[in-house]
């Protein structure tokens, strides 16, 4: 979209809509008391909920088959219903959305939550530069042992027949063994505040209610990310190849074979700081990524927001999230930004999101087989 061109508001529809009740006698503030009903306050709201939620709900629901992501519960967090809920009670004339059931997106710098699906955010060459600068700088990760162990948090779209769209939480530890053998083990997510973050690591060694699968090596190499070396050339050509990508031009369709290939990686390995600058360098040559500037992450992390539009996608905007501390990824986020025929979600809205809560080298192979 040109920045330039000015973008549709709904405060002008919902304008519209309070002259006209205006006109036929309603009154421009809806409240219990105007319709005849008893002032609640918010401690009694709380205890209504309360009494029903005392746990989030877990229901079973039709997941389309994905390669890596494959989910298999809904839950409900406490902290949203109550969100939804008092959100209306202020609020009469807001309008039900996919914000109701999805994490609401981030705001950042340059791109408020409101004007995400079309702010352009600015050049982001010299923010990578300056992030594969900081991350250059950062000492090695520690060798405790020869085995990977990556933590996130994620939540997924999941999609049923009716085209209602679920976000769906999941916390996955993935142990990479020395071998090249994997072994994940997930459990249901932790419900957000209504900001959106409040994610953490499990501290349960042992958590209850847990699936765990194994993957056989298959020819996975264990220390492909330790050979990629810290050559910006080097490091893009490995990221192409990998991904298969058969244009090697400057421009859109590369930008989103190296974006992927980058996030593949992070899933998966302990990411040692040069090769994360090396991955910063790379993107930075790709006109197609925009800085997005300062944001708080889904763990209350400070990130830099590093965005593009796929073109093959144009109905998302991908953004990975950056520390400025350390140059190491903290998350990435696709966000929805045009109608999708496939999706009855309202734009912007959270499509899903990974969160890094930890990368380490460790001597556990993970859950017993």
């Amino acid at each position: 979209m040109n920045p330039d061109m000015t973008p549709p508001s709904a405060d002008d529809e919902l304008g519209m809509l309070r002259r006209e009740a205006e006109e036929l006698g309603m009154p421009g503030e809806i409240t219990r008391e105007s319709v005849g009903l008893p002032p609640v306050t918010a401690e009694e709201i709380l205890a209504r909920l309360k009494s029903r939620l005392n746990e989030p709900t877990a229901v079973p629901i039709a997941v389309p088959t994905s390669s890596r992501r494959q989910i298999v519960l809904r839950v409900v967090g406490f902290a949203a219903v109550i969100a939804g809920v008092i959100g209306l009670l202020v609020n009469p004339w807001h309008q039900g959305s996919a914000e109701a059931d999805t994490p609401p997106v981030l705001d950042y710098e340059f791109a408020s939550a409101r004007n995400i699906a079309y702010a352009p955010g600015e050049d982001a060459a010299s923010t990578l530069m300056e992030l594969a600068s900081t991350a250059h700088k950062q000492p090695s990760v520690p060798q405790d042992g020869p085995h990977q162990l990556v933590v996130t948090d994620n939540w997924f779209i999941a999609l049923d027949d009716s085209r209602d769209a679920q976000l769906i939480p999941k916390q996955r530890e993935l142990w990479l063994r020395s071998d090249g053998s994997r072994q994940a083990r997930e459990v249901s997510g932790r419900p957000l505040a209504p900001d959106g973050r409040g994610l953490r690591a499990s501290k349960t060694s042992r958590p209850s209610g847990a699936s765990v699968e194994t993957y056989p090596a298959e020819g996975l190499d264990a220390q492909y990310i330790s050979k990629l070396g810290t050559s910006t050339e080097t490091v893009r050509t490995a990221l192409l190849d990998r991904g298969e990508c058969e244009d090697r031009d400057v421009g859109p369709v590369r930008a989103s074979c190296l974006f992927q290939e980058i996030v593949s990686l992070h899933d998966q390995y302990v990411v040692p700081p040069d090769t994360a600058a090396a991955f910063w360098r790379v993107l930075a040559a790709e006109p197609t990524m925009r800085s997005l500037g300062a944001v708080k992450d889904r763990a209350g992390r400070q990130g830099i927001g590093i965005s593009f539009i796929p073109i093959d996608a144009p109905q998302f905007r991908r953004v990975l999230i950056i520390s400025p501390q350390n140059g190491q990824l903290l998350g990435t986020e696709d966000i929805l930004i045009k109608s999708d025929p496939n999706v009855d979600l309202r734009t912007p809205a959270i499509y899903g999101f990974t969160a890094i809560l930890s990368a380490q080298y460790t001597h556990d192979r993970g859950p017993t087989d």
